[in-house]
């Protein structure tokens, strides 16, 4: 399961630069057990290589 949530805005930490700058800031579109696919970019990016900035849900929806 992967850290993030489609939504969420994360910032590069590590990685390639020719792929993406490290301090960039994106938002993700799709996830899977360990990678992230974000705006912008067409393929997957190793989710490890990315800090959460903002959570689109920053607090859990209540249970009923």
């Amino acid at each position: 399961m992967s850290k993030f949530k489609v939504g969420d805005r994360v910032r590069r930490i590590s990685g390639p630069h020719m792929v993406m700058p490290v301090g960039s800031l994106v938002k993700v579109e799709s996830v899977n057990d360990v990678a992230i696919y974000v705006e912008g970019r067409e393929g997957p990016l190793m989710a490890f290589n990315f800090e959460l900035v903002e959570s689109k849900y920053p607090n859990p929806p209540h249970k009923h």
